[in-house]
């Protein structure tokens, strides 16, 4: 029931522990000697702030154009837009209890959503839309135009519309029936998980004034685990990133990422997120981008 923990001690100062001693961390299984790093949060001039701030009382206060621990970074945008469907809008979450910040911080990020969703989100998918047929369905890409982009990322075949041979998300999870019941209406929602942003399916009562951030960690709230048939509601994930936003971030589709699939014929051992299937055809585009038109917050 842990992740990382220290040494016996009766020492207060955890700080001073992380820098004196080695710790133990759970990898599967658990490793010693594991050295970590823990820092005050805490300010003492405004260079502590980026100066992008003011340092009060060892705590910052940050521009109204900044936010972090540190101001150090700029303030999200209020709706950002995928790159395959500029009509796919995420809005930002607004949070009314929150005093620093008007929008719901998860590990120190905003979080979106796009609300009123049913059915699978191709416009978030990999593959295009149902009705383009021709072009994806019942068609076997090889990636052998040789251009580098979209075509030479979906190496893969499907055979119908409501069926990709290698989706087993939305194979596995359509033969229950409480997630066919949650695509009849659900929100996707965006969210940092300490490393990389996850665009998850979630119960459209998920909002700003239900979600409680002091409360949720990916890893005890199941944000991806692989391991069995409902505990995972990760469509899309990003590339790793310590920035701020989702903005700029290249996203990709999982598949083939579920153990359940070993008690096939195959040995799927692929890495632990499974096959990423890139979502726009070249590193370092961006998957979503803001509209500085764009103004209105959930």
């Amino acid at each position: 029931s842990w992740l990382l923990k220290s040494p016996t001690t009766d020492s207060y100062d955890i700080v001073e522990l992380a820098e004196e001693t080695e710790w133990f961390v759970w990898k599967g299984l658990i490793v010693s000697d594991y050295r970590v790093s823990i820092e005050c949060v805490e300010c003492d001039e405004n260079s502590g702030c980026n100066y992008n701030g003011d340092c009060v009382k060892e705590r910052c206060e940050c521009d109204d154009d900044y936010f972090g621990r540190h101001c150090q970074f700029r303030k999200p945008c209020n709706m950002i837009r995928s790159e395959k469907d500029n009509t796919t809008v995420l809005e930002l979450m607004a949070d009314p209890f929150d005093d620093e910040v008007d929008f719901v911080e998860v590990y120190g990020r905003p979080m979106y959503a796009i609300n009123n969703l049913s059915g699978k989100p191709y416009s978030l998918m990999r593959l295009t839309y149902p009705d383009d047929e021709g072009q994806y369905f019942n068609v076997e890409n090889d990636g052998s135009n040789g251009t580098g982009g979209l075509d030479d990322a979906a190496k893969h075949k499907t055979s119908h519309r409501d069926y990709f041979t290698d989706d087993d998300f939305f194979e596995i999870n359509n033969k229950t029936s409480q997630f066919e019941q949650l695509l009849q209406n659900y929100r996707l929602v965006l969210r940092y998980t300490g490393r990389r942003w996850y665009g998850q399916i979630v119960a459209p009562s998920l909002t700003g004034e239900t979600f409680v951030e002091e409360e949720y960690h990916a890893f005890w709230n199941n944000a991806f685990s692989g391991l069995g048939m409902e505990d995972n509601s990760t469509v899309i994930i990003s590339a790793p990133t310590s920035g701020g936003s989702p903005v700029g971030v290249d996203f990709y589709e999982m598949r083939r990422r579920n153990v359940a699939f070993e008690t096939g014929i195959y040995d799927y051992d692929y890495g632990p997120y499974g096959v990423l299937i890139p979502l726009i055809g070249f590193e370092g585009g961006g998957f979503f981008h803001c509209n500085k038109n764009d103004t209105s917050v959930t």
